[in-house]
């Protein structure tokens, strides 16, 4: 063999360096399992459960050294290796998190028909009125002046209708032994 060959095979053994070290998250707490890889050569390693890692019989000189650990920004950084040992703490900044949010409207349209027509609807019929009493199970409501206006009845059935005037309210409140007492009340709708 070539004694040139040789010693260059060799000779880097002899001068071999190292490099280890640790990555811990901004609280100090290991990073298990985080990719590292120093190059030239491409040498990749990953941290065990106490966050350690560890390069063994390398030559000396200039590495260009990364970690990286999903949650946590890629770490680079240059390390230039001698015959000594060189030890590293690195600490590993959590990931930045850009999210974009794109809120797009329309309006709300309620498709039922029975909706849409009262929406829509124009007061159609207007009733004056004069002592009018209408009773009911739990009230009796007396309309003394004033009109009633109605909107079009959806499904043959009148659904929203007005009054504008004066009246009273008699709620009827049951009590024991279904007797019915009155409580009267104005009634002003306007």
């Amino acid at each position: 063999m070539n004694p040139a060959a040789f010693l260059m095979l060799v000779l880097p053994l002899l001068c071999a360096a190292q490099i280890s070290g640790i990555v811990h998250d901004p609280g100090g707490a290991p990073v298990a399992h985080a990719s590292v890889t120093i190059d030239p050569p491409a040498l990749t390693s990953s941290t065990d459960e106490q966050g350690r890692f560890h390069f063994d019989r390398l030559a000396a000189g200039s590495y260009h050294l990364s970690v990286a650990h999903e949650g946590f920004d890629p770490f680079t950084q240059t390390v230039d290796l001698t015959a000594k040992p060189l030890e590293l703490s690195i600490a590993l900044k959590l990931e930045t998190l850009k999210t974009s949010i794109t809120v797009s409207a329309t309006s709300l349209r309620n498709s039922d028909p029975n909706y849409q027509s009262l929406r829509k609807g124009q007061l159609q019929q207007v009733w004056r009125v004069n002592n009018l009493v209408l009773k009911r199970d739990v009230a009796t409501f007396t309309f003394r002046s004033g009109s009633f206006s109605f909107l079009p009845p959806e499904l043959g059935n009148v659904a929203v209708a007005f009054f504008t005037g004066d009246g009273n309210l008699q709620r009827t409140r049951r009590t024991s032994g279904s007797a019915s007492r009155p409580l009267n009340q104005p009634l002003s709708i306007a």
